[in-house]
């Protein structure tokens, strides 16, 4: 599972104490560093990949009216060989228990801790359009010196974002997008469009710290 959208536009506060919990839990599990940041990576793109694009399955995880039985069978079915054992031996117990409602909030939990104990922040930049490794390289020494933090960067793509980007700090939202601009932008070249990108990271880097 790769990670190329991000569409969690809303959080609900209600599930961010109980997302904490499991977090604590699902990172108290794992053996080693590199084993955290691998579960930490699929659990992004449970997230990302499969909720946001998958709405009705989203719906089905966190609906009452399906039993835990058949959410399990469901998981088991749906990712069985295809993410780490313990991660869906997590998210069984966490269906048995009737919280999958939660797994938005268990991810920017368990994200954060994560960072926190390595001294990193996340920052999620989402753009219309993928973006080259090296301008993402930018990216990350740009708001890495705005922050004065090591920046733990995700990168989205949303077709909406036009003109520009969105920068998600933690909760805190920074909207670089120039809407305005799509017919001249449906003329530009990949290239000319990397560099609005860096400039609106420039402009962040100047008002969004």
């Amino acid at each position: 599972m790769a990670n190329t959208s991000y569409t969690e536009s809303s959080i609900d506060i209600s599930r961010e104490p109980l997302g904490a919990v499991y977090a604590k839990a699902l990172l108290g599990s794992v053996s080693d560093v590199a084993e955290g940041a691998a579960i930490l990576d699929q659990l992004d793109s449970l997230v990302f990949d499969v909720l946001a694009k998958l709405p009705k399955f989203e719906s089905v995880m966190a609906s009452p009216r399906i039993s835990p039985e058949e959410k399990i069978r469901i998981l088991e079915i749906a990712f069985a060989g295809k993410m780490s054992p313990l991660l869906l031996t997590f998210l069984k117990v966490v269906a048995q228990r009737g919280r999958l409602d939660c797994l938005r909030a268990i991810r920017r939990a368990a994200r954060h801790l994560a960072n926190e104990l390595l001294g990193r922040v996340e920052v999620v930049v989402t753009t219309a359009q993928p973006i080259a490794p090296s301008l993402s390289d930018q990216i990350t020494n740009v708001l890495g010196a705005s922050l004065k933090q090591e920046v733990d960067l995700k990168l989205r793509t949303d077709e909406e974002v036009v003109g520009g980007l969105m920068v998600r700090v933690g909760d805190t939202v920074y909207d670089g997008t120039v809407r305005n601009q799509l017919n001249r932008l449906r003329e530009e070249t990949f290239s000319q469009a990397a560099q609005e990108i860096q400039r609106a990271i420039e402009r962040f880097a100047e008002t969004g710290s």
